[in-house]
């Protein structure tokens, strides 16, 4: 028996509401990163939202295969948690100001 696959529609980071809370294993895709690829749609980054227990701030690492393996792990940004949460969770404001919009799904 085949496994279902499912697909996910990507959404600009800018799109999304500043409101928006995201969890720790959210995965963010940076395009037009400068990969030697032919098809420009396999030219990004994947980066997962990780709970380091730092109680102010969660850390996006990059999780890609691709990305090799001096940046594979790699830390571009520390993103404020959601402050009085019970939850660790940070909000699409804070992901905007931390990673950015541009190209980022």
């Amino acid at each position: 028996m085949a496994a279902d696959l499912q697909t996910y529609e990507l959404v600009p980071l800018g799109n999304v509401p500043d409101d928006h809370e995201f969890w720790s294993g959210t995965l963010f895709r940076l395009y037009n990163v400068g990969m030697n690829v032919k098809d420009k749609s396999e030219d990004f980054y994947e980066y997962m939202l990780v709970d380091d227990n730092d109680p102010d701030h969660m850390i996006l690492a990059n999780s890609s295969r691709e990305a090799g393996r001096y940046k594979r792990g790699l830390v571009i940004c520390h993103v404020k948690r959601l402050k009085g949460a019970s939850r660790a969770v940070v909000t699409g404001a804070a992901m905007k100001f931390s990673f950015g919009t541009e190209h980022t799904y």
